[in-house]
């Protein structure tokens, strides 16, 4: 094996379990106070941040040292070099959830928007605790968890699906975006009614046929709420037998919901404003002065990073794909000039996060880009994405939040 690995394997397994020792270091230490006997004004109260760095860069040395002597004769055997690959991953894994843990209650506590009434943070730190006490239990039984993880390994990558399979993938499928976009009517359309007093439901060709003809609002948020759950179960479909994989459907949907369902342009419920839904989306009527009533750099000018850059990339990213895939598949050809045509309705409103309404082609065509793939673990890394996708969504504030 190369030396380069067995260096970074040695690095890496040092950090991460130095890393999960100050984090239990770090918590165990926030229930005890600091006492002080001078009286010190607010904002410059002792703290232990160096304290705590003195430990980490300890834990590090004395990491590395037990990674020497235990990793370095075994990484010549190549069995005992992927058990111990997979445990450093696995280390990795738990550090990643410990680290979330920190951000969601850094959200939290200090809020970018605070315009969730039905927000509770509270399933942050029973989540931090689990996450911990499986941590512990992996390192306890490590041989049984690689003993059995390898052996579900080869039976998931010899398995081949057969059209029953397939049809209950389809099935199942369709059930868990309906368990994941079931409202609680009530509390929906109090929140719809606060926020808009239905005003935007005109916007929607659906919601305003449906008020036109004297339709109870309840039965026009159902109405919706099946329009949406046939529309995502429509693009897995399609995904699964464009791409011929299960996974990367998945990840289609499961990203596509999160960014064009749940961010604060729609929050506190998407069901408040379908007319920005991403099933309503052509092109966008151009004012007759300028590029729209929101310039295009409204997210840079606020400092959202991020939706700046994914509003100014989409076209770039339709325009690649539009002429790498001519003349080798029609369907990207087509998705991505789709995308570009409905990027109009973005120029007309740049506002923040609004690039999710008009994100769907680039997801897919994300998936289209990865089903290029080739390396041998290609189904494992689109699984990984996939779950990775859901991990989000269900640990979104405004998901958490939805109602």
């Amino acid at each position: 094996m190369a030396d380069w690995k067995m260096v970074f394997f040695m690095t890496a397994f040092a950090i991460v379990e130095a890393l999960q020792l100050l984090i239990m270091v770090a918590h165990v230490y926030s229930f005890i106070p600091i006492h002080w006997n001078v009286p010190m004004p607010k904002g410059l109260e002792p703290e232990r941040e160096s304290f705590l760095y003195f430990i980490f860069c300890c834990a590090v040395l004395a990491f590395m040292g037990a990674a020497i002597r235990l990793m370095r004769k075994p990484f010549a055997d190549p069995a005992q070099y992927r058990t111990w690959r997979n445990f450093v991953w696995m280390e990795c894994l738990w550090v990643f959830l410990l680290l979330f843990a920190f951000f969601k209650w850094l959200t939290y506590t200090y809020p970018f928007y605070n315009v969730l009434p039905l927000e509770n943070g509270g399933w942050v730190r029973p989540f931090f605790y689990v996450v911990l006490f499986l941590s512990v239990l992996s390192k306890i039984f490590w041989p049984e968890i690689n003993r059995w993880g390898n052996k579900a390994h080869r039976i998931w990558l010899a398995f081949q699906p057969s059209p029953v399979h397939t049809g209950l993938a389809y099935a199942a499928t369709g059930a868990f975006i309906a368990g994941l976009l079931w409202p609680n009517a009530d509390e929906v359309l109090r929140l719809v009614s606060t926020m808009t007093q239905f005003r935007q439901w005109q916007d929607f060709p659906l919601t305003r046929w449906l008020l036109q003809g004297q339709v109870r609002h309840v039965d026009i948020l159902w109405a919706l709420y099946v329009v949406h759950v046939a529309g995502w179960w429509a693009l897995f479909w399609l995904v699964h037998r464009w791409l011929k994989s299960f996974w990367l459907a998945a990840l289609a949907v499961w990203l596509g919901i999160k960014i064009s369902m749940f961010h604060y342009g729609l929050a506190p419920v998407c069901w408040a404003w379908p007319g920005s839904s991403w099933l309503l989306q052509g092109v966008g009527w151009l004012p007759q002065q300028g590029w729209g009533s929101v310039p295009m750099y409204e997210a840079l000018r606020v400092r959202q990073f991020f939706s700046f850059f994914m509003g100014y990339t989409m076209p770039v990213f339709y325009m690649f794909t539009l002429f790498w895939a001519w003349g080798k598949s029609r369907v990207a050809v087509g998705i991505a000039a789709y995308g570009l045509l409905i990027y109009t309705k973005y120029i007309w409103s740049p506002t923040m996060f609004a690039y999710g309404a008009v994100a769907i082609p680039a997801v897919v065509l994300g998936c289209f880009w990865l089903a290029h793939l080739k390396h041998p673990s290609r189904k494992m890394i689109f699984a990984a994405l996939a779950l990775a996708a859901l991990f989000a969504l269900t640990t979104n504030r405004l998901y958490v939040s939805y109602p």
